[in-house]
């Protein structure tokens, strides 16, 4: 009976032995076969059971098969067609591409299988980072009236971005830009990878319509080495997957209080090699203030097509005309009694600036395999053509200008993965020439005042590498290059006095250091990682501020650099079983500090002359936080709220202006307290149906105006909402909304003129006011030339 049972044992083992030996384990990576960015999170499920597996923050995933009766995968991730691939027993890797949905409204419901939502689908993708970057969804930049950038921008913690009217704005990341006169500068735009900041650092980026862009990143702090080491950061805006839809056209007419109207066409075909979107938009208003009515419209083409099965190509073009006048900046008595006026030297000659621009590019993108499945060579370029005429009519004199820039980008990526481990090399350069003409006139008349040519040459070099190491360790390390340098060429002859002249810096490099350290925790708790940076960044003068008073150039102006230390933390916690999306929160926090050096002090001295100077040392500590929690997201409603808090302590170290020592006080222009509160919420009627809405509310503290830090601006709290009906009928799609700013009616300084000045005995002229209480409403339409799901995207 022993040696029976004995025999019976070993049969078993034998049995069991076997069994697992046929198991079998299936290993990838799941990437957006546009882009080519990891999909975090990407579902894969054992097609007929019920074996499935989510993949990490690496877009990786290992999956144990253990019935090869069902041999097909499909892979899932929201937004993204689902994809099935059948297992072949041989092979262990597989690179799986998804293309994006053609699914207008929701997303399709897989039974059993857990489909991921926002703010998972983008965010996860900044996990491997240690920079600090804030995505702005296509979500964010629909959620307002799209009539203006600002509660887009100030979504992302640390930026602030101030409205005075549509054509004058200034951005400033952690308190770079935030002493520029009338306009942003010390921070780099990109637009598909062309640059859309000039060669003496100026950025406008409020002249693109909002519903042009698929999402907008925002790396703050001068660690982004590919774009610049712009000590302020950047701001890369993105078009790529937006028109990957099905032929279409859409219509939208949107009108607003101040007897304010856009409207937009487009129509979208797709062809044997990609596709093409072609659009105009046409936005006009009479504005709030006296002398405010403004007008603007664009003319785009954006196309993707396969080069020959070489690579992959994407075109734009974009041309601006526009038209705004100026109301320019308002004392404080004027401000609280009369803040529709309009400034009176600008009202009596009605001030305005006349300008068209055009924005050119050709990207391209190319993926080399070899023999080797793990190692991957990627090669990014683009060449680009940008410009711009300009006639603005000021108090003091009238301005003619024209621009136009040139140059090129190409970088080129080698990604090996070995084991758990995975390096990735990038290495590039951008290179542009622009040359600016500018002349300034007697107001109504040809009588010159001035005339000068100038060139700026900009040269950026650049490498960086990311390696994941074991034990979830990721080290990012990159150097930045960069030659600048101006020439001005004084044609103004009757003054008998020529102020031509070159300024060219030494060499400027900036280094960058980042880890991230995942630690590892429960599913059910969730995924998170700690990332550590220290980077440098700089800032060249303008060709302006290199100027003395009486036009010559001063070779002892320097440009500004600082160093940024920071630690942080970001990731997924709390675990939704059963919903739409895995983990119900998603944070970013971080606390840093900047040290600046060679702040560039302008000073105004008076119809339109500036003196500028390198006059001290700023230190910026802050702290930055953003939330976005689902609390429900369920198959027919969902609802999400976002926080977004900044706390600044940003301090002169060392200022002195040669009259007054400043050291000590607060940084011009900066609150030190700002949050941002977004709830929005999505309820599905029936299948075609939709109801939506969301309640946006902003506080921003006090903050200096001048920098003696004798005069503050008051503290304001803004509410906005909106409400709006989608819905399907097979190819067609309605788009009903209406939507309440300032509901509260506050008064407040929307933007302010920092160390305005007194002339002639008149107050300084410090605030631009803030729009009172107003209305939008609008309808979209969306016409599918193929009947599809009337579901909702």
């Amino acid at each position: 009976m022993k040696k029976i049972r004995l025999l019976i044992g070993l049969l078993c083992s034998v049995l069991l032995v076997n069994a697992q030996s046929q198991n079998f384990v299936v290993s990838g990576i799941v990437k957006d076969a546009e882009t080519d960015e990891l999909l975090v999170f990407a579902n894969i499920i054992q097609v007929g059971t019920e074996n499935g597996i989510s993949a990490d923050i690496d877009g990786k995933f290992k999956l144990e098969i253990t019935n090869r009766d069902y041999n097909e995968l499909e892979i899932t991730f929201i937004g993204y067609e689902p994809k099935r691939i059948k297992l072949d027993f041989k092979k262990e890797f597989y690179e799986i591409l998804l293309k994006q949905s053609q699914f207008e409204i929701g997303i399709p419901i897989i039974p059993g299988n857990r489909i991921y939502s926002m703010p998972h689908d983008v965010n996860g993708k900044l996990l491997n980072r240690s920079t600090p970057t804030t995505i702005l969804s296509q979500k964010d930049l629909e959620r307002n009236d799209r009539f203006s950038f600002s509660p887009v921008l100030n979504l992302a913690p640390g930026v602030f971005m101030q409205n005075g009217t549509l054509n004058t704005n200034r951005i400033s990341i952690r308190g770079i830009g935030a002493r520029t006169p009338f306009s942003t500068s010390k921070i780099r735009a990109y637009l598909n990878e062309i640059p859309l900041t000039s060669g003496d650092g100026e950025t406008t980026i409020e002249d693109f319509d909002l519903s042009l862009f698929e999402k907008v990143e925002i790396n703050k702090g001068g660690g982004d080495v590919q774009h610049g080491a712009s000590l302020g950061g950047t701001i890369l805006m993105k078009t790529y997957q937006r028109y990957s839809v099905k032929d279409n056209f859409q219509s939208q007419t949107q009108f607003g209080s101040f007897n304010t109207i856009s409207t937009t066409n487009q129509v979208t075909k797709q062809h044997g090699y990609g596709w093409l979107n072609l659009r105009h938009t046409l936005l006009s208003s009479d504005g709030y203030r006296d002398n405010n009515a403004s007008s603007r419209q664009n003319f785009s083409l954006l196309s993707k097509f396969d080069a020959f099965s070489f690579a992959d190509v994407y075109l734009l073009a974009n041309y601006t005309n526009a038209k705004a006048e100026i109301p320019s900046s308002l004392d404080s008595a004027t401000f609280v009694n009369s803040p529709e006026s309009a400034a009176v030297n600008w009202a009596s000659v009605n001030g305005n600036e006349d300008y068209d621009k055009g924005t050119f590019g050709l990207s391209f993108h190319r993926d080399l395999y070899g023999e080797d499945i793990n190692a991957v060579w990627k090669i990014d370029g683009s060449i680009f053509y940008n410009f711009r005429n300009n006639d603005e009519i000021r108090p003091f004199n009238t301005l003619a200008e024209s621009s136009d820039m040139r140059g090129f980008r190409a970088k080129g990526t080698y990604r090996k993965s070995f084991n758990d481990h995975v390096l990735e090399v990038v290495a590039g350069t951008e290179v542009f020439d622009e040359n600016y003409d500018w002349q300034t006139f007697v107001n109504n008349s040809t009588q010159l005042l001035s005339d000068n040519i100038e060139n700026r040459f900009y040269y950026n070099a650049f490498t960086q590498a990311d390696l994941k190491l074991w034990n979830g360790i990721t080290i990012n390390a990159g150097l930045n290059y960069n030659d600048t340098n101006y020439g001005l060429t004084d044609l103004f002859n009757p003054d008998s006095t020529n102020v031509s002249g070159s300024y060219e810096f030494e060499p400027t490099f900036s280094p960058r250091l980042g880890f991230v350290l995942e630690p590892h925790f429960s599913d059910k708790f969730g995924e998170a990682v700690i990332y550590i940076n220290a980077g440098h960044g700089f800032s060249p003068p303008t060709v302006a501020e290199t100027l003395t008073p009486d036009g010559q150039v001063n070779p002892n102006i320097q440009p500004e650099t600082g160093w940024t230390y920071e630690v942080g933390s970001r990731g997924f916690l709390w675990e939704l079983p059963n919903t739409h999306q895995v983990y119900g929160i998603y944070y970013d926090f971080s606390i840093y500090r900047m040290d600046v050096e060679n702040l560039l002090i302008t000073t105004n001295l008076g119809n339109g002359t500036f003196f500028n100077m390198n006059a001290g040392n700023t230190k910026h500590d802050g702290f930055e936080g953003l939330v976005k929690i689902s609390p429900f997201a369920k198959d027919n409603y969902a609802a999400h709220f976002t926080v977004a808090y900044t706390f600044s302590n940003y301090t002169f170290e060392t200022f002195n202006d040669g009259n007054f020592d400043y050291s000590g006080n607060e940084l011009t222009g900066i609150p030190s307290n700002t949050l941002q509160t977004v709830l929005d919420f999505d309820y599905e009627i029936k299948e075609n149906i939709q109801l939506y809405g969301s309640v946006q509310y902003q506080f921003v503290d006090a903050m200096p105006i001048n920098d003696a830090n004798t005069v503050y601006s008051d503290s304001y709290q803004v509410t906005n909402s909106k409400l709006g009906l989608r819905i399907g009928f097979n190819s067609v799609f309605l788009n009903f909304y209406g939507g309440l700013n300032n509901i509260f009616d506050e008064r407040y300084a929307s933007m302010l003129a920092v160390n305005a000045r007194s002339f002639g005995g008149s107050a300084p002229r410090y605030f631009y006011p803030g729009l009172p209480r107003h209305a939008f409403g609008g309808l979209s339409v969306k016409w599918n030339f193929e009947i599809s799901s009337a579901r909702f995207l």
